[in-house]
């Protein structure tokens, strides 16, 4: 069986769809399904040592009629990956509103190809609080090409509970996104050695959607003593280092310290130094920095809006916040931050059990697996329009 991934922008600093892909690539290698991965870019030069991965194509687009946004691809390059479409057994498209989802899901259509939607939150009633109208109608002119017959897969159940709003009721399954095994490994060999002060992560890339200013004036509004809030991530056209630094004033480099961006073995080697993860996002359909955070043993504060909110709560793993301000922030954080190291230690071996139990690799490679062998199996079935069932 033949994969083929195909997604837009997808650079691996920004984590997301990237690491995402990876993931579904490394499940289908445990039965020796190869998967090929294309990546429509606006600017190619971002990603360039996607190109050092022999499974990677990046596409370039020009600049379409409403912007580079909604950019579309030369015919020389389309005649390329349709031959790609051609030799695939199954489709998946990756985040929405954009030209490679209309592209891909007509090339699947035109050669009767299984169709795999990945939202990647796209579908969150928080995307329409922003370019709302345009976002509504492109999923009105796409909603049958798209999702008629074809199989949604969402990384929780939150996820797929909240998207109905949007495309209404669709054929679906969810799968928690797992963790790979040198994560897992690593995650049970690393000692943990918590530095004084202790550490409270805030990890991803420099955005508002993460409240990343309101998390660091509320820390440092807290003043909660023996505490260091280590910010981790890229800087994005919204918030920059300089903004940043702003919002920490008198504090940068003393309780608030930015580690820009690290590689995975720095990254998990702060992990083991932290006593806790905070991430008060407006919606993250998974969360990939929280799950790993709680293989690391680490209890976790998200907002009501981090997806993995239901396991955080169930598991006792960290505190799971309402947040519509700076001021709810403040406010967990004045209460969290006081916790002692037996409450801390606590809370991290239940975020540890519960990441074990839920994000296993094994585990997810074999669902997945098992959905793309039936919807290859109904792959007449699914060209002729009719129901796929899923096991």
């Amino acid at each position: 069986m033949n994969i083929l991934h195909v997604a837009n922008n997808t650079a691996p600093q920004f984590g997301g769809a990237y690491r995402s892909i990876v993931l579904f690539r490394n499940a289908a290698g445990t039965r020796n399904y190869p998967t090929e991965c294309v990546s429509f870019d606006d600017d190619p030069h971002t990603n360039p040592h996607l190109n050092d991965e022999a499974s990677w194509r990046i596409v370039p687009t020009r600049r379409g009629v409403l912007g580079s946004k909604y950019a579309s691809i030369s015919q020389r390059t389309a005649g390329k990956l349709t031959e790609l479409i051609q030799s695939a057994d199954i489709i998946f498209v990756h985040l929405l509103y954009r030209y490679h989802a209309v592209w891909a899901a007509r090339r699947a259509r035109q050669f009767g190809k299984p169709l795999v939607v990945v939202p990647h939150g796209s579908l969150d009633p928080y995307v329409f609080t922003y370019r709302a109208f345009r976002k509504r109608l492109w999923l009105k002119a796409y909603h049958d090409l798209l999702f008629r017959d074809s199989l949604v897969l969402y990384a929780t159940d939150r996820e797929q509970e909240k998207a109905a709003a949007a495309v209404g009721n669709v054929k679906s399954e969810s799968l928690f996104w797992p963790m790979d095994d040198e994560t897992g490994h690593l995650a049970d060999t690393l000692p943990r050695e918590p530095s004084t002060p202790r550490r409270l992560l805030l990890v991803g890339r420099l955005h508002p959607m993460k409240r990343v200013l309101e998390t660091v004036r509320a820390f440092c509004r807290a003043s909660v003593p023996g505490w260091q809030l280590v910010v981790i991530g890229a800087e994005t056209g919204e918030i920059s280092l300089q903004t940043l630094q702003t919002a920490a004033g008198a504090e940068w480099n003393r309780s608030v310290v930015y580690r820009g961006v690290l590689d995975r073995q720095s990254l998990y080697l702060e992990y083991t130094r932290a006593s806790a993860m905070i991430l008060a996002s407006h919606r993250e359909n998974f969360g990939h920095v929280v799950a790993e955070a709680m293989r690391f043993g680490l209890p976790v504060i998200i907002s009501e809006d981090v997806d993995l909110c239901t396991v955080v709560r169930q598991a006792g793993a960290g505190l799971v916040v309402p947040v519509s301000s700076e001021n709810d922030i403040l406010d967990c954080l004045a209460s969290f931050l006081r916790s002692t190291p037996d409450e801390l230690e606590e809370l991290g071996q239940s975020a540890r059990r519960a990441a074990r139990e839920n994000f296993d690799f094994l585990t997810f490679a074999n669902s997945y697996n098992t959905i793309l062998e039936t919807l290859v199996s109904q792959g007449a079935k699914h060209a002729r329009g009719r129901d796929l069932q899923i096991a």
